[in-house]
């Protein structure tokens, strides 16, 4: 069977829709980042092309990011329209493209990237090609056998066979290009939706939320699939594809959808049985750029989350057995986040602390907060560090002595250094764990020593790294080499003491190159007197992300995680038994996951929601959200 390319990184949604994010450093506070714009794919087309997706490469890039194309040396567009922009990581954009029929052909276009304040370009990075006219009047073929299989309760493979060129004709050979729009149909919250018609216009906004996908046809004859994700379990939906030619007028369409004979009506499943009751938590977090929120246990053991809403205006919410308690945190942290901050409570104060990475200049302080009374005090602020700092402020604290303990990266040159900072009083001291820049985890061993896993590369393949502290000096080991190649890639590990066995353990996700969406392997390692033994818990050819490991106080291992569907995963384990797998939620965004186990043993799990009640599709985010395994209170 012939398929359309489906390299997850570039031709997917044109509107609304949030993909993978963060990869070697999905961790990075972007807001402040340098932005470099180096690459765009294509780099060059023809005038009067529609609908094109260009994927732009570079650093520095933030959520809500804007591109725009100029005539190099100019401030003229010439002809180039964007009409969205979509972040994917810190170093992808998508930009969905017009391209006019009279648009600049003598030069080439800069590439500009701006996100709030910062701005950056690129140099002759895309070209237009002088339109061919008057060599094909013949349209392309219509679909008119477009099926629905393997309908889950948030994908469905779609299926076709593939038109020709110059209509049905196989010696014309395979047409330009696939447009594939998928809506939600009627209900009483969209009553105007249903089949597609003859008026329908991908570039309006449309209250049934509809995104599309382009798509490279096969040779005629053949047959095309396109697996679509982000649907909303129990919905219906139309489906339609048009093949587009490349013959003038630039962008006719083979044929409009407008009757059945050009589209279908599918219904995806039921969400699956599940222990785990999932529900928003902040309204006022709806529609904005939250920052990932970090979860943790009060003393009384109620589950509360830290978060930033737009505007740096930071909160904490805790349950209260009836509703959520919210409280302003009073400090002025980053605009954009992003995945800097922890949270956790003070086993000696019972109080809140906060640690995060906030722009200092033009570079970045480490920051630790500390509630000194009750809910009302103020809260006190300490600089820990200022210097060239990345990646995520990960914060515990010690069982020993109750001293909060901080990882962070310092940047050196390409390169980056695992740092420790430790509390003593009211002062920090630093030290250097071990060279890396990407991800890393914190925990601590029976003995109340510091441990940290980290990414290190030898010969191009990815290796699960392991320090631990003992007395002065750092013991460093290999957790997990992995399956080896392809499997040359490790975008995110977690760390966590497992209580029954006195040791440590670790998740990780392996995925292989160049973008790792389409295999990755999630991978579990536990840890006997300094002997690493690993395991493949699940492979799938979703990317799997948002990793967060746990244990409960009877040594019950939980692994939150997500796929690129946007559904939340727990890994669960009890002592000397099985693992299973539970289904926690289909409305979770392409971001980080916060697992947490409270003094009850049941453990709960906060994110950010990626899907539009109305629409199902994603849009910008839903509230807050939290899912805590029943019983729920």
């Amino acid at each position: 069977m012939a398929r359309i390319p489906s390299t997850r990184s570039s031709a997917f949604w044109v509107a609304g829709l949030v993909l993978v994010a963060g990869l070697l450093l999905p961790a990075l506070p972007a807001a402040a980042q340098t932005i470099t714009v180096t690459s765009a794919v294509p780099d060059i087309t023809d005038q009067g092309t529609y609908d094109l997706l260009v994927t732009i490469g570079g650093d520095g890039f933030a959520k809500g990011a804007k591109a725009t194309f100029y005539v190099t040396g100019t401030t003229n567009p010439g002809g180039i329209t964007v009409k969205s922009t979509k972040y994917k990581n810190p170093k992808t954009l998508e930009a969905t493209i017009d391209v006019a029929p009279d648009a600049q052909t003598e030069l080439k276009f800069d590439i500009q990237v701006q996100s709030g304040t910062r701005t950056g370009k690129g140099t002759e990075l895309f070209s237009v090609r002088v339109k061919e006219t008057g060599g094909d009047p013949i349209p392309p073929g219509s679909v008119l056998d477009l099926q629905a299989t393997s309908i889950t309760f948030n994908t469905a493979s779609l299926l076709w066979t593939a038109t020709a060129d110059d209509g049905y004709d196989p010696a014309s050979g395979p047409a330009a290009h696939y447009a594939l729009y998928v809506r939600k149909g009627y209900d009483a919250a969209t009553p105007d939706c249903g089949p597609f018609t003859v008026d329908f216009n991908p570039a309006a906004t449309d209250p049934c939320g509809t995104p599309g996908v382009n798509g490279t046809p096969s040779q005629p004859g053949a047959t095309d699939s396109w697996t679509v994700h982000y649907l909303a379990p129990s919905t219906q939906y139309w489906a339609m594809v048009r093949t587009l030619d490349d013959a003038p007028p630039a962008g006719q369409w083979s044929a409009l959808a407008d009757d059945l004979a050009h589209q279908i009506s599918m219904t995806t499943a039921p969400f699956p049985p599940t222990p785990w009751i999932a529900e928003s938590v902040d309204p006022d977090s709806a529609g904005s750029d939250v920052g990932v929120p970090q979860l943790d246990f009060d003393p009384a053991g109620n589950p509360t989350l830290f978060y930033v809403l737009n505007g740096g205006v930071g909160r904490l919410a805790t349950w209260t057995g009836s509703g959520w308690l919210f409280e302003p945190v009073g400090a002025a942290f980053a605009p954009d986040p992003g995945y800097a901050s922890d949270l956790g409570f003070d086993p000696a104060s019972g109080q809140a602390t906060i640690a995060t990475l906030v722009p200092a200049g033009s570079k970045k302080s480490l920051k630790f907060y500390r509630r000194a009374g009750a809910t009302a005090d103020p809260w006190a602020a300490e600089t820990v560090t200022t210097g060239n700092l990345e990646g995520s402020a990960l914060l515990r604290f010690n069982p020993s002595d109750s001293h909060a303990t901080i990882a962070y990266m310092v940047l050196k040159g390409a390169g980056g250094v695992l740092r420790l900072a430790e509390r003593n009083g009211a002062s920090w001291t630093n030290q250097d764990v071990a060279a890396t820049r990407a991800r890393y985890g914190l925990a601590f061993d029976a003995a109340g020593d510091p441990a940290l896993t980290f990414v290190q590369w030898e010969s191009d393949v990815a290796r699960l790294r392991f320090a631990v502290r003992q007395g002065a000096s750092w013991t460093l080991e290999t957790a997990d080499s992995g399956p080896g190649v392809p499997f040359t890639y490790l975008p995110y590990n977690s760390l966590a003491f497992d209580p029954a066995r006195g040791d440590l353990a670790a998740a990780s996700v392996f995925t292989e190159p160049p973008g790792g969406y389409n295999h990755a392997l999630l991978r579990y390692c536990e840890r006997t007197a300094g002997a690493w033994a690993c395991t493949t818990l699940a492979e799938t050819q979703n990317y799997f992300g948002g990793l967060s490991l746990a244990f409960g106080s009877d040594g019950t291992a939980y692994i939150a995680y997500r796929t690129l569907d946007t559904t939340l995963f727990v890994a669960v384990r009890p002592p000397g038994g099985a693992w299973t797998h539970e289904v926690v939620d289909w409305n979770v965004g392409v971001t980080d996951v916060d697992l947490a186990v409270g003094p009850d043993g049941q453990p709960g799990v906060a994110y950010i929601g990626n899907n539009n009640a109305a629409t199902s599709f994603p849009e910008p985010p839903d509230p807050v959200r939290f899912a805590r395994r029943s019983p729920w209170p």
